[in-house]
Order: structure tokens, then C-alpha cells, then sequence
């Protein structure tokens, strides 16, 4: 399915030279980073708040994948449908199929 580097993947603080950057990394397999979030432009709280939220992508599209595949979409509700569509879409896009 997807050619990503397989999770977990971490946040690492460098405040001790560069108070607004963290990088990700992944846990397992020499702990290389995968991301950077950082830049003078971007506050402390926002650079942390993004690299959290790239630590747990692989987490978060191994459970939307499980959601989509257990649960019976009930398609004569139209909300339900635009849901499980835009869950599926952003499925493609993480995996690099959108």
C-alpha cells in the first residue's frame, strides 16, 4: 500500500540552539529524521504543534484505514457518505493515490 517510513516517529527538540525548531524522526530503523518544523517566522508553540501533528500521520492513517475498513457506511445518509469520502480521499492522499 504506502511507501512511507513506517511509524512511530518522534518530535526532537533542539531549543537548545534554535528555540522555534523540532524535527521528526522515526523511532525504529536509525532514527533519521523525517521532518523539520522550524523557522523564525513560525512561534515555539506552532513549530511543537506541527511536528506533533507529522510525529502521529502514521498512527492516525493506520486507524482511518482500520475505521473505513470495519465500519458499514450507512449510504442512504448523505452526511455519512461525505464523511466516509473525505476519509477515504485523505487515505489516497497519504498514501500518494489523490
Amino acid at each position: 500500500m504506502s511507501k512511507h517510513t513506517k511509524g512511530p516517529w518522534e518530535v526532537k527538540s533542539h531549543q537548545q540552539f534554535f528555540p522555534t525548531d523540532y524535527t521528526v524522526h522515526n523511532v525504529h530503523g536509525g532514527g533519521f529524521i523525517i521532518a523539520e518544523c522550524a523557522g523564525s517566522h513560525r512561534d515555539q508553540e506552532e513549530s511543537k504543534a506541527n511536528a506533533n501533528l507529522i510525529s502521529a500521520a502514521p498512527e492516525i492513517l493506520e486507524a482511518l484505514i482500520d475505521i473505513i475498513d470495519v465500519c458499514d457506511c450507512d449510504y442512504t445518509n448523505a452526511e455519512a457518505i461525505n464523511r466516509f469520502s473525505a476519509a477515504e480521499q485523505a487515505i489516497k492522499k497519504a498514501i500518494g493515490e489523490a
